[in-house]
């Protein structure tokens, strides 16, 4: 199923948003301005409650921790000026991890493209609720790699 592009209120966060398209802006810099929207976003326009930081521990899987209809969620923010960055295969399988171990805790992975003023949010409880595309089969790269060596 398509997840749904939304707009980013750009009466209210046009100046941020031009500034995550500067061209000097690092990724903690871009990471830190998008804080105010990720939370407008969450609050306002997604139903949660109760959002704060993750833990500032080392390999911590997820940016935010909110409620949404009383449920607990982990959200996994994933910013850009112009792609749909997804988190990569460590941190989706230390997120599944934390699903696993905390029994009623479900998750989200909050899209943004600054350019375009658009995010869309996945919800789920397991890392293929979240990004269905499945496994790819490692047999024909196996095969590429066979026939390639010397």
């Amino acid at each position: 199923m398509p997840v749904r592009v939304k707009p980013i209120d750009t009466r209210k966060h046009g100046p941020t948003l031009q500034r995550l398209c500067g061209p000097d802006i690092t990724p903690l810099e871009f990471e830190q301005l998008c804080e105010p929207v990720v939370r407008d976003i969450l609050e306002n326009h997604e139903g949660f409650t109760g959002v704060v930081r993750g833990p500032d521990f080392v390999g911590t899987p997820f940016d935010f921790f909110g409620y949404r209809d009383d449920v607990p969620r982990v959200i996994e923010f994933k910013g850009s000026r112009r792609h749909w960055n997804a988190p990569g295969r460590v941190q989706l399988e230390r997120l599944q991890r934390i699903l696993e171990e905390v029994q009623g805790l479900r998750a989200a992975v909050l899209q943004l493209k600054a350019e375009m003023a658009d995010y869309r949010i996945r919800y789920g409880g397991s890392v293929t609720d979240l990004f269905p595309c499945g496994q790819a089969p490692i047999e024909p790269v196996a095969e590429w790699v066979r026939r390639s060596l010397r």
